[in-house]
């Protein structure tokens, strides 16, 4: 009895004393939040990082970190074209090779010790294939922060992107169709020290959470990374590529490193977490238009066209092609064991030559 109420006054008083210091940090840290720093880890993704790079550069974002890792397409020959801008390409191998069973939170929470609050004023963490996007595209990510008053963190729901039918199409247009989805990315004020989280937010207790509209954050899981879906966003939201091109699906499949499974003894090559394509959607058309539009895509354009890309562009979309080949591959000589994961994978694809491989496959 006396044991468990020491423990229970223990817990209060640590409590206690880690509110205060957080109440400390957040009166001390600037009110106005200015410089926001994007940071991203990338696997394989040399073909999307140019867009993603410049998209956030221009919403916004003052430093774009990007830790790279298990590559082996050609990300590391991106860092000498960018040297002039506000981006960092940082090997991150040692740590994802490291015995830590979280090597991504582990990056974030080092991101969060890195940053000093008087040279960044908050920090989100993206996926090379989301991009956070404003409704306006006058308004910049430091704006957004601006109309919500005081937070701590403010969440953003997510828009899946389909764009089945073209091929290294660009991540936003006039018009784009989206559906809607549960899943939410975080913006935090960088004076937080999270003591839990995963990659879609942070788990700790007793802090200002509001979504991108200032309403206060109200999740439907335990790992607070949903929320009830709004369809009218206000502010801004997180386009998610989730699909892209069936092509580019199929190399997506491929896993940067083999890795052995338990159960069968042998390799795994091809990625598990995949479901191929959804039959049917319920989609909506997202429309930009305007001067403010006009004046972003024409910027962007004019990035993705420059002479000195266009070698780095080249490699990296035949790093895609090997992929892609090397997946076929991988379906035409894949044991039986595998039948279900690859009718799994490849839901609703259909492209005639992955077809022809899996049907063949079946039929063995």
């Amino acid at each position: 009895m006396l044991v468990s109420k020491y423990y229970s006054i223990k817990r209060r008083l640590l409590f206690l004393q880690k509110s205060a210091s957080l109440r400390l940090r957040r009166f001390f840290s600037p009110k106005e939040v200015k410089p926001v720093k994007l940071v991203a880890i990338a696997k394989d993704e040399s073909a999307y990082l140019l867009e993603w790079i410049f998209h956030h550069l221009y919403v916004g974002f003052s430093q774009v970190d990007i830790y790279y890792n298990g590559c082996s397409d050609n990300t590391e020959d991106l860092a000498p074209l960018l040297k002039k801008l506000p981006v960092n390409l940082i090997n991150a191998d040692n740590i994802f090779n490291s015995a830590s069973r979280t090597p991504q939170v582990d990056i974030y929470r080092e991101a969060f010790r890195k940053s000093n609050s008087r040279d960044f004023h908050a920090l989100m963490f993206l996926d090379i294939d989301e991009f956070w996007v404003p409704i306006n595209f006058s308004n910049k990510i430091s704006d957004i922060c601006s109309q919500i008053g005081n937070f701590d963190t403010i969440s953003f729901q997510w828009k899946n992107k389909l764009e089945r039918e073209i091929l290294y199409g660009p991540a936003i247009d006039k018009i784009n169709e989206a559906e809607s989805a549960k899943q939410l990315k975080t913006l935090y004020r960088s004076y937080l020290r999270p003591e839990r989280m995963n990659p879609h937010n942070v788990l700790d207790d007793g802090l200002n959470q509001r979504y991108e509209n200032g309403k206060k954050l109200e999740t439907i899981n335990e790992q607070r990374s949903q929320c009830v879906i709004d369809g009218e966003v206000k502010n801004a939201f997180i386009l998610h590529r989730k699909e892209r091109s069936e092509f580019e699906y199929i190399a997506t499949l491929l896993r940067g490193r083999p890795v052995n499974t338990i159960a069968t003894k042998r390799t795994q090559t091809l990625k598990s977490n995949r479901h191929g394509f959804k039959s049917s959607y319920n989609s909506e058309k997202l429309i930009f238009d305007g001067s403010s539009f006009e004046n972003y895509r024409q910027y962007m354009d004019a990035r993705l066209n420059d002479p000195s890309f266009k070698t780095f562009v080249k490699n990296a979309k035949l790093q895609v092609d090997v992929r892609y080949k090397l997946v076929l591959e991988e379906i035409y000589r894949a044991p039986s064991s595998d039948k279900a994961l690859l009718k799994q994978l490849l839901t609703n694809v259909s492209l005639p030559e992955v077809r022809q491989a899996f049907e063949r496959r079946l039929g063995d």
